[in-house]
Parts: C-alpha cells; sequence; structure tokens
C-alpha cells in the first residue's frame, strides 16, 4: 500500500539540483580554469597533476575520516551546510593563491572535504534512507540531475574566463558564491529520514514491498565490520578501480590532452560538458538496471563505455571523436558509479552506507588517486597520453572480470536468528 504523504520523490528533484551546482562548479567546472591557472603560477604538468592527485587522495580519506562521522554526529543536514562552507573558503582562498604549494593545498586538501562533505557522502546517505525497493531509481534520478553540474557550469565558467581575459580568480569568485546558495538551499531542503517526519521508505508498506525476480537487497541489518568481511566489499572494491581511476585521469588531463591535440581553447568547457552529459545518460541507464538485475550485471557492463572511450582517445582525429569519446568516459564513470552506491545499500543497509561507503572511497582514493600524477609523469617523459590510455584499459578489463564474480553476502546464520527472535 501506498502512503500518498511520502515526500521522498518531491525533495529528490531540489536536492538533486543543489548536488548539480555543488559537484558541477567546484569539480567540473574548476579544471575550465587550469590553463590560465597555469599562466600565472608556473608549474610542471606533474605538479599540476599531483593537485588532483591529493584531491581524489583526500575525498577518499575525508569521507571515511570526516563525512562519515560527522553524519553521526550531525546528521545529514549538518554534514552537508560544513562541505559548502569548505567550499566557500576555497573560493576565497583562490583570491590570494601566488605559488604552487598554494595550489596544492587548496586543490588538493580543501577543496575535497568540501566536495565531499557537501555532496557525495549525504546525498548518498539520504537516498540510502528515503528508499529501499525504489533506490536504484532514485540515485540514478540525482545523480542524472546533478550530471549536468558539468554541462552547466562548464560553459558558464568558460564565459565568464572569456569575458574577463582569462581571469580565473574570478571565476573561482563564482564557484564559491554558488557554495553559499547552496548552504543556503539544504538547511531549508534536508529531513533526516522518512521516520523522522512520520513516513516510511518508498511510501510502500512491506506488505507490497515484494520483490520479483532475483532477490536484490538483504533484510538482514549489517554491521559496518560485517561487510568489511565479505568477499562482496573487497570484488566491488577491485571492480570499482576501472571507473575510479579513469575518472581521476580524466577530470585532471582532458583538457590539457585536448589543448596538445591542436583544438582550440574554448573546445575543453564543451568536452567536460560532454563528460557529464554522458554521465546522465550512464546513471539513467544504471538506475533503471539496479532496481531489476543482479549487481554484478549493471557494475560489470558499464565498465565498457569506459573502453570504447579510451580506445577512441587513443586515435583522436576530429573533435567530433573527441566529444564522443568524453561522452562515453562520462557514461563510464555514471553508470557503474551509481551501480556501486545502489550495490552497498542493498547489500549492507542504510544504517552502515556512510561507513562502507566512506570506506570504500578512501581505498578507491589511496589506489586511485595517483592517476593525476602519473598521466602527468607520462606526458612529461612522452610528449602525449597515449600510455595513460593504455593503463585504463588494462585496469578495466581486469575490473569486468572481477565484477563478473560479486554476488549478494549471506548474512551470518546466528545473527539472522537472534535479529527474527528480537522482532518476533
Amino acid at each position: 500500500m501506498y502512503d500518498k504523504r511520502f515526500s521522498g520523490w518531491k525533495m529528490l528533484f531540489p536536492i538533486g539540483l543543489v548536488y548539480l551546482f555543488m559537484m558541477g562548479f567546484p569539480q567540473y567546472g574548476g579544471p575550465v580554469n587550469s590553463p590560465f591557472l597555469l599562466k600565472e603560477i608556473p608549474m610542471s604538468r606533474a605538479i599540476f597533476g599531483l593537485g588532483f592527485t591529493l584531491m581524489n587522495l583526500f575525498i577518499g580519506v575525508s569521507a571515511a575520516v570526516i563525512a562519515a562521522p560527522l553524519i553521526g554526529r550531525l546528521g545529514i543536514r549538518g554534514t552537508a551546510l560544513f562541505g559548502c562552507s569548505v567550499i566557500i573558503l576555497v573560493g576565497i582562498l583562490y583570491q590570494v593563491i601566488t605559488e604552487p604549494w598554494h595550489y596544492l593545498l587548496v586543490q588538493g586538501v580543501l577543496l575535497p572535504i568540501g566536495i565531499c562533505s557537501a555532496t557525495m557522502v549525504p546525498y548518498g546517505t539520504w537516498v540510502a534512507r528515503w528508499f529501499k525497493r525504489f533506490r536504484g531509481r532514485a540515485n540514478g534520478y540525482m545523480m542524472a540531475i546533478a550530471s549536468f553540474g558539468g554541462f552547466v557550469a562548464a560553459p558558464i565558467l568558460g564565459i565568464v574566463l572569456q569575458n574577463s581575459g582569462g581571469n580565473w580568480r574570478l571565476s573561482w569568485a563564482v564557484i564559491g558564491l554558488v557554495a553559499a546558495l547552496g548552504f543556503i538551499a539544504n538547511w531549508f531542503l534536508i529531513k533526516e529520514s522518512p521516520e523522522a517526519v512520520g513516513q516510511i521508505p518508498d511510501g510502500v508498506t512491506d506488505d507490497a514491498d515484494g520483490q520479483t525476480g532475483p532477490k536484490l537487497y538483504s533484510d538482514y541489518e549489517w554491521t559496518q565490520k560485517e561487510a568489511f568481511k565479505t568477499p562482496a566489499f573487497w570484488i566491488i572494491f577491485i571492480g570499482a578501480l576501472g571507473f575510479n581511476f579513469p575518472f581521476f585521469f580524466f577530470i585532471a588531463h582532458n583538457v590539457m590532452h585536448l589543448k596538445g591535440l591542436g583544438l582550440p581553447p574554448q573546445f575543453g568547457p564543451w568536452s567536460m560538458a560532454m563528460f557529464t552529459l554522458g554521465g546522465v545518460v550512464g546513471r539513467l541507464i544504471s538506475g533503471y538496471l539496479t532496481d531489476r538485475f543482479p549487481a554484478r550485471y549493471c557494475l560489470a557492463l558499464g565498465i565498457i563505455p569506459t573502453i570504447i572511450g579510451a580506445l577512441l582517445n587513443m586515435h583522436v582525429s576530429t573533435p567530433a571523436v573527441a566529444l564522443i569519446a568524453a561522452a562515453l568516459f562520462g557514461a563510464g564513470f555514471g553508470w557503474p558509479y551509481i551501480a556501486m552506491m545502489t550495490t552497498f545499500a542493498n547489500f549492507f543497509g542504510p544504517k552502515p552506507y556512510p561507513q562502507i561507503y566512506g570506506a570504500h572511497m578512501l581505498l578507491a582514493a589511496i589506489v586511485c588517486s595517483p592517476a593525476g600524477l602519473i598521466g602527468g609523469i607520462i606526458f612529461d617523459m612522452n610528449k602525449n597520453y597515449d600510455m595513460a590510455f593504455q593503463i585504463i584499459l588494462g585496469i578495466c578489463v581486469v575490473s569486468v572480470i572481477a565484477l563478473s564474480f560479486v554476488q549478494m553476502p549471506k548474512a551470518p546464520t546466528e545473527k539472522v536468528k537472534q535479529q527474527a527472535a528480537t522482532f518476533q
């Protein structure tokens, strides 16, 4: 039976819009400033790539060490407000930096703390709490909306740069202003859980919550330690390297890669826009599939677009090919990312979700964050990124093989009996 009072779907769209701006402008729009920043603060490609390596590493660190604990202490809304405040600070600091180490500190440490705390962990936890049967669809819809962040932010910031003579500091001031608006929106929008307002997940009572086909989510209430001991958690981690490493590399170097191919500077923002547009399509496909099919199929298939995109990027001959490759990279990140988020919530439940998701991001960041640095070193050595795309292809193939084996973990038998006895 459906509860007509259920407000999860009503909140999903505006929260997705806030996600759009809070992720799109600092993470996808920020790289548009790179060519202009490098003119004013000269540094090697390796040092430049190190900024993104640190950024990706500290996204994982802040997810596990800052954002996940804050969910328990401040709640979803308080964590999101903290993240917005940090991004505002980043926008201010970018007005005064003058040295490469300033760039590394602001870009590599502070910005990821803000992005992770303002978006990834709190919004993922919000979906895990408010939805169960339709969790994949809700994740897909929200993240599809958020994907337009780059499509909106990159061209807008490109216009700011064009009209200001390449004033990248002004561009970051705009990003700080967007974060201030996000702070206000989060304050009014976020409700911690359906139970907090007298509702239930999905707005569907248990007797209407039957699953048809293969069982997609567990009824057992896992603990964080129990989840970490399952093969499923570690297989998903291995498989996730196939979309985390390419993503970290793409964000750091794609604009510079296209510039090296002789494409005009204004082409970079549109490439980032196509990347995020591809992510929209991938997220929508994933949201549909993860509510209907076992996780291993959704996760493994989601890596295929990245493989095709990497092959195309090694043989870019026209702007059209570059845009198609960017869109495929976007789909190859958005599709498996949604499948991973939904799978963690389905396998282990909403209660330990922030800790499990945070731990995964930390591990993925440790392994994949060197992508920006590695890409810079490869370019400095070879004056092209071909070897980097070859490494991406190898990682993707291993990921597809690993993900084809992931299955829902079986709960400890004695714990299941204890929980059943508790509810009787």
